[in-house]
């Protein structure tokens, strides 16, 4: 039986909080594109490679700061942007990943 993405969040959170948990991210998850289909894909395509925590401002957290850059500074340039991992690790600018299922504190 292959346990969904549902089951887990209340195996981890319990049944009701689980339940709402996952609605919020299904809800979220909605209104963000994770990865640009083929077709919108061109030569006018323009995907800005980051890592999330190259641009900070103080007092706002590392993605938030990158978002809101990439939403000021480069509205309508970035068709698309690829943040690199963002998991803890240990080395290598976060390609040594320590664990696949967290992210790293500093970014969320």
């Amino acid at each position: 039986m292959k346990t969904t993405i549902e089951q887990k969040v209340r195996q981890i959170y319990g049944d009701e909080s689980g339940g709402r948990i996952y609605q919020d991210l299904q809800e979220r998850m909605s209104r963000v594109s994770i990865r640009p289909k083929k077709s919108d894909i061109d030569e006018r395509t323009a995907i800005a490679i980051t890592y999330g925590d190259h641009i900070q401002n103080r007092g706002t957290s590392a993605l938030q700061s990158l978002q809101d850059f990439f939403a000021n500074e480069l509205h309508g340039l970035m068709s698309h942007v690829h943040i690199l991992p963002f998991y803890p690790y240990s080395s290598d600018d976060g390609f040594s990943v320590i664990d696949y299922t967290a992210v790293d504190p500093k970014l969320g």
